[in-house]
C-alpha cells in the first residue's frame, strides 16, 4: 500500500469528498508535516485558524521565508486569520459557515490548521456540528480536507472527542515527538481506495531534508502480551534504597548502592525482573537516568525500573527526565514501606510502552539546566519565553507565565523587593501595569503553591488580582504585552538575582544585563558522568 500507510504524504493518502484529521502536540512536527505536504500535493490549499505572525511564531527568519516561499509557489489558495480576532474568541458555527461560502478546484486538498485553544472553547455538539458540515461541503466541493490540530491537549482531551466521529472523518491519526529526530506516529484509523487500517503505530526519523521518513512498524506482538517470563518475580535493590531495620525477603537480590546493582546486572540476563533504585539527592539523577536507559535498551520492555526517592529531592524537571530514560515507577520520600511494597506488587506483569530517545546524546537533550534565575529586562525575558516554548515542545515539559496586576499606587519595584526566587529557570520581569513570573518547569497543580513560596506576602494581598497563563497561544500573545509595556528596574534592587550563564536554551538572543548582575549567586556546576 502506498500513501499514510507508508507516510508518502501525496494525494493518494486521502480521497476526494473525504476529511482526515492529523493531531500534533508540537508546532514544529506540523510545520514540517505541513510544509512537505505543500512541496508535493500538486493540487493544495491552506487555512489557517491563526493570524500570520502567531503561524509562524517560534521559527527563525530563515524557516520563515522558505516556508512562505513555498506556499507562494504550491499553494493555490492560502489564508490567515485576520488580526483583529486574534484575542477573540472564535465559534466553530461561524468558521463553518464562513468556509462553506469559499470555492476550491475540484479534486484538490485543502489543509485547514487548527490550535487546539480553538476546541478547548467548544462544547462536543458544537464540534460534532462542525465536522458534519464540513462533510457536506467537502463532497459539494469535491475535495479532501486534511485537518491539522496542534496543542498540548490534542491526544489527551480532543483525540478522544474525535474519534466518535467516524460518521464524518474518514481518517484520525497523531504524531507526537520523541526527540529532536524521532516520533511517533499513530493511525486510529485510516480509510482511502487503498483500504482501511486501524490502531497501527509507526516509528519515524527525520532524514537530512527534515523529512519523515518510517524506520519501524509497532504491533502488538512486540509487547509479549500474556507472556510468563522465568525471571518476572525476581526483585534486585541496593540497600541505599531499603533502609534501617528493614527485614529483607529472599527473592530479593541486594547490591550495597545502584552502583553496585548496576554491576551485578551486567553480568546476568534479565527478561522481566524488577529494579529497584534509590535517589537521596538531586546530583545523583543524571547518573541514574543514563544507567536505566542502558538497562532498559539491554533488557526490553518487560523490565520494571522503579526509582525510591530517599529524601525530598527530586524536581518535577527530574522526574520527566528519569521517565524519558525508561523508567516505569517513582515513589515519593514520605512513603511508608509497606505502601511501597504494594507498588511494587501491582506493577507486576506490566510492559514498558513508552518510547525512548534512541541515543544517550538523545536523552542528554531532556536534562534541563537552565542558568537563569530571577530577574531579567523585558527584552531578555521574552527571549528566554520564546527560546522555552520550543524546548518545551521537545521535553513536554509544562510552565507557567504568571501575570500579577498591580494595586492602585503600588510600583513594580515595591513588590520586586518582597520577592526572592530560589529556584533554576524561575524568572521575573515587571511592566507599568504587571509584574511577571515565569516558572520554567511545574506540574499545572503546583504553580501557586510556587508563586506563594517566593513572596513574603501573600499575593492575594500585594496585588490586585493574578492570572495564571499556560497555554502556548495566550502565552504568545502576552509576550507581545510586555514588550509593549515594559520599564527599567534600577539597579539598587538588590533582592532578585541574576545568573549569567545558560547552558541548555540557546543564549544567542539574550543581552548581557546591567550592574544588577553583581548580585548573582554562584551555584556549583552539575558533574557530568558517565
Amino acid at each position: 500500500m502506498s500513501g499514510i500507510l507508508n507516510l508518502d504524504l501525496d494525494a493518494a493518502s486521502f480521497d476526494c469528498t473525504c476529511q482526515y484529521i492529523n493531531l500534533f502536540n508540537t508546532k514544529k512536527s506540523s510545520f514540517k508535516y505541513i510544509n512537505r505536504l505543500i512541496v508535493d500535493v500538486k493540487l493544495v490549499s491552506l487555512i489557517s485558524l491563526s493570524n500570520i505572525d502567531d503561524y509562524f511564531s517560534g521559527f527563525d527568519a530563515n524557516e520563515r521565508q522558505e516556508s512562505y516561499d513555498n506556499m507562494n509557489v504550491n499553494c493555490q489558495k492560502k489564508f490567515f486569520l485576520g488580526s483583529k480576532f486574534t484575542n477573540k474568541t472564535i465559534n466553530l458555527k461561524n468558521v463553518v459557515n464562513d468556509l462553506t461560502k469559499m470555492q476550491f478546484r475540484t479534486d484538490s486538498i485543502l489543509i485547514i490548521s487548527i490550535p487546539d485553544k480553538i476546541f478547548d472553547q467548544c462544547n462536543n455538539n458544537d464540534v460534532t456540528y462542525f465536522f458534519r458540515k464540513t462533510k457536506i461541503w467537502a463532497i459539494d466541493q469535491k475535495i479532501a480536507i486534511n485537518f491539522i490540530i496542534i496543542g498540548a491537549t490534542v491526544t489527551s482531551i480532543i483525540k478522544p472527542q474525535l474519534a466518535l466521529l467516524n460518521r464524518y472523518i474518514s481518517g484520525l491519526a497523531t504524531l507526537q515527538h520523541v526527540d529532536d529526530t524521532h516520533s511517533n506516529y499513530h493511525v486510529i484509523f485510516w480509510g482511502s481506495h487503498h483500504g482501511v487500517i486501524s490502531n497501527v503505530e509507526f516509528n519515524l526519523n527525520t532524514n537530512d531534508r527534515n523529512q519523515y521518513y518510517v524506520s519501524s512498524r509497532e504491533n502488538d506482538s512486540n509487547y509479549h502480551s500474556g507472556l510468563k517470563f522465568t525471571d518476572d518475580e525476581r526483585i534486585y535493590a541496593p540497600m541505599t534504597a531499603i533502609g534501617d531495620g528493614i527485614q529483607v525477603p529472599g527473592k530479593v537480590i541486594i547490591g550495597n548502592t545502584n552502583t553496585d546493582l548496576f554491576n551485578i546486572l551486567e553480568t546476568i540476563h534479565i527478561q522481566a525482573s524488577t529494579v529497584i533504585l534509590s535517589c537521596y539527592d538531586t546530583h545523583e539523577v543524571k547518573q541514574l537516568a543514563l544507567d536505566s536507559f542502558h538497562l532498559r535498551r539491554k533488557a526490553g520492555s518487560a523490565v520494571k525500573i522503579i526509582v525510591r526517592e530517599m529524601a525530598q529531592c527530586l524536581r518535577y524537571s527530574d522526574e520527566k527526565f528519569l521517565m524519558k530514560a525508561g523508567i516505569n515507577l517513582i515513589t515519593p520520600y514520605n512513603m511508608s514501606y509497606a505502601k511501597f511494597l504494594s507498588l511494587i506488587e501491582a506493577i507486576q506483569g506490566q510492559i514498558f510502552t513508552r518510547q525512548i530517545p534512541d541515543s544517550i546524546e538523545s536523552l542528554l537533550k531532556f536534562d534541563r539546566e537552565y542558568g537563569y534565575k530571577g530577574y531579567l529586562s523585558n527584552k531578555n525575558f521574552v527571549s528566554y519565553c520564546s527560546k522555552l516554548i520550543e524546548v518545551s515542545e521537545q521535553t513536554q515539559l509544562h510552565f507557567s507565565l504568571i501575570k500579577l496586576n498591580l494595586l492602585p499606587g503600588m510600583s513594580a519595584e515595591e513588590c520586586l523587593r518582597l520577592c526572592h526566587i530560589r529556584r533554576d529557570g524561575d524568572i521575573a520581569t515587571a511592566c507599568n501595569h504587571a509584574i511577571y513570573i515565569l516558572f520554567s518547569a511545574v506540574r499545572m497543580n503546583d504553580a501557586q503553591i510556587a508563586l506563594n513560596n517566593i513572596f513574603d506576602i501573600p499575593v492575594s494581598d500585594l496585588f490586585h488580582s493574578h492570572i495564571i497563563i499556560e497555554d502556548n497561544y495566550d502565552f504568545e500573545l502576552e509576550l507581545k504585552n510586555i514588550i509593549k509595556h515594559a520599564v527599567d528596574i534600577p539597579s539598587e534592587i538588590t533582592i532578585i538575582s541574576t545568573e549569567q550563564h545558560i547552558s541548555y536554551l540557546n543564549k544567542e538572543h539574550i543581552i548581557p544585563e546591567p550592574a544588577i548582575t553583581q548580585f548573582a549567586i554562584n551555584k556549583p556546576l552539575r558533574v557530568r558522568c558517565k
